[in-house]
């Protein structure tokens, strides 16, 4: 289903910006939006190919794993809206060595 009303294409680079619209997906890129028996199904990744360690600041690009997360979120149009969203886990490296939990993206 594309992002669309009439004849302006909301997910095209030069139309508006998402962000604008719905300001709480404004982080992530939305790869897919899906209509079926009332639900909405909004696909999402985070936008930032990095991420920063909660624990010590360092950011790292080296992803660990990758999980989906699925998030509920207020009615559009009247449908039940679920978020999908693909979360990466990025190796921590830091500059001491001292290994720990790896970081996560959702934002």
């Amino acid at each position: 289903m594309s992002l669309s009303q009439g004849d302006v294409c909301l997910s095209c680079p030069s139309a508006v910006e998402l962000g604008i619209l719905l300001p709480h997906l404004a982080g992530v890129i939305v790869e897919e939006v899906a209509v079926a028996a009332g639900l909405l199904l909004v696909m999402a990744r985070p936008r930032a190919p990095e991420a920063a360690c909660p624990k010590c600041g360092t950011v790292s690009g080296r992803v660990h794993s990758r999980y989906s997360r699925r998030l509920a979120d207020a009615a559009i149009g009247g449908r039940q809206v679920e978020i999908l969203l693909a979360v990466r886990r990025f190796f921590c490296l830091p500059a001491a060595g001292a290994g720990h939990s790896p970081s996560r993206s959702t934002s």
